[in-house]
Protein backbone atom coordinates (compact mmCIF):
# COMPACT_ATOMS: atom_id res chain seq x y z
CA UNK A 1 0.00 0.00 0.00
CA UNK A 2 1.31 3.36 -1.19
CA UNK A 3 1.00 6.62 1.19
CA UNK A 4 0.76 9.82 0.15
CA UNK A 5 2.08 13.07 2.22
CA UNK A 6 0.98 16.68 1.23
CA UNK A 7 2.22 19.71 2.36
CA UNK A 8 0.72 23.04 1.45
CA UNK A 9 3.16 26.34 2.83
CA UNK A 10 0.61 28.78 2.90
CA UNK A 11 1.43 32.52 4.10
CA UNK A 12 -0.26 31.72 7.53
CA UNK A 13 0.03 28.81 8.27
CA UNK A 14 1.67 24.91 6.74
CA UNK A 15 -0.52 22.85 6.32
CA UNK A 16 -0.02 18.47 6.19
CA UNK A 17 -2.03 15.72 5.52
CA UNK A 18 -1.07 11.88 5.17
CA UNK A 19 -3.42 9.93 2.98
CA UNK A 20 -3.67 6.08 2.66
CA UNK A 21 -5.58 5.97 -1.32
CA UNK A 22 -8.60 7.84 -0.20
CA UNK A 23 -8.20 7.60 3.67
CA UNK A 24 -6.79 10.50 5.53
CA UNK A 25 -4.77 8.93 8.52
CA UNK A 26 -3.51 12.24 9.85
CA UNK A 27 -3.50 16.32 9.12
CA UNK A 28 -0.58 18.85 10.65
CA UNK A 29 -0.70 22.40 11.24
CA UNK A 30 2.33 24.64 11.79
CA UNK A 31 2.56 28.60 11.31
CA UNK A 32 4.39 29.78 8.52
CA UNK A 33 7.67 31.50 9.37
CA UNK A 34 8.33 33.85 6.67
CA UNK A 35 12.23 34.28 7.68
CA UNK A 36 12.47 30.14 7.80
CA UNK A 37 9.98 28.44 5.91
CA UNK A 38 11.90 25.09 6.64
CA UNK A 39 10.64 25.39 10.34
CA UNK A 40 6.76 25.10 9.88
CA UNK A 41 7.91 22.38 6.67
CA UNK A 42 9.69 20.52 8.82
CA UNK A 43 7.39 20.62 12.05
CA UNK A 44 4.42 19.40 9.90
CA UNK A 45 6.29 16.86 8.38
CA UNK A 46 7.60 14.85 11.83
CA UNK A 47 4.31 15.47 12.85
CA UNK A 48 2.95 13.25 9.72
CA UNK A 49 6.25 11.07 9.81
CA UNK A 50 4.91 9.69 13.26
CA UNK A 51 1.62 9.08 12.20
CA UNK A 52 2.83 6.17 9.28
CA UNK A 53 2.60 2.80 10.44
CA UNK A 54 6.41 1.65 11.64
CA UNK A 55 6.20 -1.87 9.62
CA UNK A 56 4.22 -0.17 6.26
CA UNK A 57 5.21 -1.87 3.01
CA UNK A 58 5.00 0.51 -0.22
CA UNK A 59 6.22 3.95 -1.00
CA UNK A 60 5.75 7.45 0.91
CA UNK A 61 5.58 9.88 -1.91
CA UNK A 62 5.62 13.70 -1.21
CA UNK A 63 4.10 16.52 -2.36
CA UNK A 64 4.77 20.16 -2.07
CA UNK A 65 2.99 23.07 -2.77
CA UNK A 66 3.13 27.00 -1.48
CA UNK A 67 0.94 29.64 -2.16
CA UNK A 68 3.71 32.66 -1.24
CA UNK A 69 4.28 33.65 -4.85
CA UNK A 70 0.69 34.04 -5.56
CA UNK A 71 0.23 35.86 -2.18
CA UNK A 72 3.08 38.14 -3.40
CA UNK A 73 1.49 39.03 -6.53
CA UNK A 74 -1.81 39.87 -5.54
CA UNK A 75 -0.84 41.83 -2.11
CA UNK A 76 1.34 43.72 -4.32
CA UNK A 77 4.48 42.88 -1.89
CA UNK A 78 8.13 41.66 -3.91
CA UNK A 79 10.41 43.42 -5.91
CA UNK A 80 9.34 44.99 -9.34
CA UNK A 81 10.14 42.90 -12.28
CA UNK A 82 10.70 42.32 -15.87
CA UNK A 83 10.39 40.51 -19.02
CA UNK A 84 12.21 40.36 -21.67
CA UNK A 85 11.20 38.55 -24.90
CA UNK A 86 13.64 39.19 -27.95
CA UNK A 87 12.16 38.12 -31.09
CA UNK A 88 14.58 35.04 -33.23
Amino acid sequence: MSYLIGIDVGGTNTNGVLLQGSTILATAKAATDHGHLRDGTRQAMTELLKALPQKRAGEVTLHLSTTLATNAIVEGKGDPTAVMIIPG
